[in-house]
């Protein structure tokens, strides 16, 4: 029978095996291991067994003739202390939330409703998928139902750490699909998640064929940039002199941080090199390069998931589809 072991090694991953613990906890050498995840080896239906009874995945989710996508994922604001184990648990947990959404958006014939680039600089991307979705002139009062009302699948989790913002999902599929995962620690605010979101979304439009590096993230950053405080908009707002209390009032209004409106301030021309820096240091003496000031700005909470789990049916026939036991489905989605 087939044995995807693109499957086994996500995850290994996800439960933060190394392949000599993993090696162990089924009895085996470590070599074996290796030659299963490399597809060299498939392994005897006993042996898949006992991997579904480790793992606590069925063994019809290791049968799965698909592909899990792109190995290089996009990070928004990943720090340097962030471990390879980790990070490659977060890929993996994020890569098989995926393929779920996908498995559901397949049965239901659902997408996301999106351009492609056709040569569009990142700004004028920003510009053609707001007046595409037919977005209002004014300030985006909720990010995440625009976008899951335009079929993009967001996967807030906790990702166990504050060295990593969220990631788009690439994934190999028959229709466009776009699942950005984005991480609900509390140690991010909402104006930041907000940003990630955009930021993500703008590498899912601009990289579908470019491997993430410096040149992609200023443009996604640009993107966001863009999409979120357009320039006709906030040109007038940004005009100097901007005071601490004149950036927390368009924080207020825009729902963005102090420190994106700066930057955009200086993106756009209305602020010399020599006051921004001015005003981001006097933001790092208050100590809001980390953690800003709320200003009544909430957290937006994705709600598109758990509708498609309604049309499908019960929380059982989701499993079914997705060929996942019902203790690791309602784990994933004990917050939904």
């Amino acid at each position: 029978m087939p044995f995807n072991a693109e499957l086994l090694k996500l995850v290994r991953e996800q439960r933060e095996k190394t392949q000599t613990e993993f090696a162990e906890a089924l009895d085996i050498k470590q070599a074996l291991i290796s030659k299963f995840e490399r597809g060299v080896v498939v392994p005897t239906d006993e042996m898949v067994k006992k991997i579904a009874e480790c793992t606590g995945y069925p063994a019809s989710f290791f049968r799965q003739q698909i592909s899990v996508g792109l190995n290089g994922l996009v990070y928004h604001r990943k720090r340097t202390a962030l471990s390879a184990a980790k990070r490659s648990a977060i890929e993996a947990e994020g890569k098989l939330r995926a393929l779920e959404a996908k498995a559901v958006c397949e049965k239901l014939g659902r997408g996301s409703d999106v351009l492609t680039r056709n040569e569009r600089t990142p700004e004028e991307m920003a510009c053609a998928i707001r007046e595409y979705w037919q977005v209002p002139p004014r300030t985006i009062e909720n990010l995440v139902a625009l976008l899951e009302n335009h079929g993009i699948v967001i996967l807030k989790f906790d990702f166990g750490t504050d060295l990593l913002d969220g990631f788009w999902v690439p994934l190999e599929a028959d229709f466009k699909l776009i699942c950005i995962a984005l991480n609900s620690n509390p140690a991010f605010s909402a104006d930041r998640q907000r940003f990630t979101l955009c930021h993500e979304l703008g590498h899912a439009l601009l990289h579908e064929d470019k491997f993430p590096g410096k040149e992609a993230e200023q443009e996604a950053n640009r993107f966001a940039g863009e999409f979120l405080l357009p320039q006709r908009l906030v040109s007038d707002d940004l005009t100097p002199p901007i005071s601490f209390s004149r950036l927390k009032e368009l924080k207020t209004k825009w729902k963005a941080s102090m420190g994106s409106l700066l930057f955009r301030a200086k993106e756009i021309g209305k602020l010399k090199e020599s006051n921004y820096r001015r005003m981001w240091s006097f933001l790092s003496e208050m100590g809001f390069r980390k953690w800003e000031p709320n200003c009544g700005i909430d957290f937006e909470t994705p709600t598109l998931l758990r509708q498609m789990f309604k049309e499908i049916g019960s929380d059982e026939d989701v499993c079914s589809l997705s060929h996942l036991n019902l203790s690791e489905f309602q784990k994933r989605h004990s917050t939904l």
